[in-house]
């Protein structure tokens, strides 16, 4: 588990890696959370597991779902591939009451992070003033 913090967007953010090895332990930290990120390989798509933490995340934090694009693969066949991956209709419900949103980008880059951050951070402030 890798723990950062950093200063983004005027907020000092708090952020937990606690990959993919470590699933089972992924909604004993949800409730403690603003806002969770999602970081897809978007080569590999098949291992989304959007619909289970759509359940087990509560409904007033909001969840950035981040299709990091390998430079090997260009932007539009990875939009292809986002079209095409089967997300589960909770996705589309949760995406259209802006809880959710996708973004692609380049982790390696930087690309799509920035824009990533400017529409989480703000959501998930309101709603920890609202819901505490």
């Amino acid at each position: 588990m890798n723990l950062a913090k950093m200063d983004i967007c005027k907020c000092r953010c708090q952020f937990w890696d606690i990959g993919g090895s470590m699933k089972n332990l992924w909604e004993r930290y949800y409730p403690d959370s603003d806002a969770v990120i999602l970081v897809v390989d978007m080569n590999d798509l098949d291992d989304l597991i959007l619909q289970e933490i759509l359940t087990q995340v509560e409904d007033h934090i909001p969840i950035l779902i981040f299709g990091n694009r390998k430079p090997s693969v260009g932007p539009e066949e990875q939009s292809a591939k986002k079209k095409t991956m089967g997300l589960p209709p909770q996705f589309a419900a949760a995406e259209s009451s802006f809880r959710m949103k996708f973004v692609e980008g380049s982790a390696k880059t930087g690309e799509g992070v920035k824009a990533a951050m400017e529409w989480l951070i703000p959501f998930a402030k309101r709603q920890q003033q609202l819901h505490g």
